[in-house]
């Protein structure tokens, strides 16, 4: 493999008065060398050690994402620290959904607190917040049934007091026992301004100087069916500012999963990722996901266009090879036509007796 050194050249768009890459400078194999774009030139070996390199990497791709939408990743993510609070939205808007949210509750107590070990304590919060244990318990099958219990008995009504929760949740963390993580489900908005909690949780969040702590608390947002686009926007928000992962839960995986299966079966990679296909995959860890695999495609298919156009150019070689050779062929055949000689032009009895009479005359 060689790395092309010249210069990347940048054209000036007149309608925008910018400058831009180079028309084509996309569509060749390339790589980031401390800032600078350099252009590859492989060999036909290397391009095709680098196609399976890139099909193994996408069939990986896949597999993780198969992982992420099944089960209680795909309503709550993956839980990714390993001593969590789990705050709870039970106000009188969660009504409608308050038995699916149970249920779900329960799948993610064994399918990952359980099989991952993770230490948890719950906090339902209306009007006001009750915490489930007074400390993170240790997840053993006795209080994972304890869990799941008190969650069977979660009832929605009331307003939601976001502030007052997460206040107790970075107290707690504070004066009782330290924590790495606080997974905050909610259907909509607080009853304060999104704006004046987002900072007030800001301040709270924030390292103080007379404190052992060497980090801020990781606030991720599961936003549980919810329609409300600024209620997501603010979820989505609280967990950026947080050092969090946003998550949109969706019963629809079926729509999602056929979308995957269409990806898998694209061997053309033309298939274009457009998010309007997927309107309810909002989720950091999916999109973030779904780049990768955008970018893989991406390389995947420049590396099949490369072989086949080397194919191309090495059909045309030796056609033009062939052609050569059968044209010289014939030129020979018709410069051994007229050299002289029994061996080359048969001469008749009469003709070869007037010519060697004439060398002696």
């Amino acid at each position: 493999m060689k790395i092309l050194k010249g210069r990347h050249d940048t054209i000036t768009v007149p309608n925008i008065k910018l400058t831009s890459s180079a028309r084509y400078c996309s569509v060749f194999p390339s790589i980031n060398i401390k800032g600078s774009i350099r252009h590859l030139q492989l060999r036909p070996r290397e391009l095709d050690d680098y196609r399976q390199r890139c099909e193994s990497v996408l069939r990986r791709y896949f597999k993780r994402m198969q992982w992420l939408l099944n089960s209680s990743r795909l309503i709550f993510s993956p839980i990714v620290h390993k001593h969590i609070l789990i705050l709870v939205d039970t106000s009188g808007s969660m009504e409608s959904n308050i038995d699916y949210l149970k249920k779900e509750l329960a799948t993610l107590v064994w399918e990952q607190l359980f099989t991952y070990q993770i230490q948890f304590n719950f906090i339902q919060f209306n009007d006001n917040y009750q915490i489930w244990r007074d400390n993170l318990v240790l997840p053993t099958e006795d209080n994972c049934h304890e869990a799941i219990a008190w969650i069977s008995t979660l009832k929605a009504n009331g307003n939601t007091c976001s502030e007052r929760v997460l206040k107790f949740a970075f107290d707690f963390h504070h004066t009782k026992q330290p924590i790495d993580g606080i997974y905050y489900i909610s259907d909509g908005k607080p009853d304060h301004s999104t704006s004046y909690l987002l900072e007030q949780v800001r301040l709270m969040n924030t390292i103080h100087t007379n404190t052992t702590d060497t980090k801020r608390i990781s606030i991720n947002t599961i936003s549980f069916c919810c329609q409300d686009i600024d209620a997501n926007n603010f979820l989505k928000n609280l967990s950026h500012d947080n050092n969090g992962r946003y998550h949109r839960s969706t019963n629809n995986s079926r729509d999602i999963h056929l979308f995957i299966h269409r990806l898998q079966q694209d061997k053309t990679y033309d298939l274009e990722l457009d998010d309007s296909l997927l309107p309810e995959l909002d989720s950091d860890d999916i999109k973030r996901l779904l780049k990768e695999i955008v970018k893989a495609r991406l390389y995947l298919k420049q590396a099949i266009t490369f072989r086949s156009l080397y194919n191309q150019q090495q059909d045309s070689t030796k056609e033009i090879t062939n052609k050569g050779q059968q044209q010289q062929q014939q030129q020979q055949q018709q410069d051994d036509s007229i050299l002289i000689g029994p061996a080359r032009v048969p001469m008749s009895e009469a003709l070869f007796n007037r010519k060697s009479t004439s060398l002696y005359t």
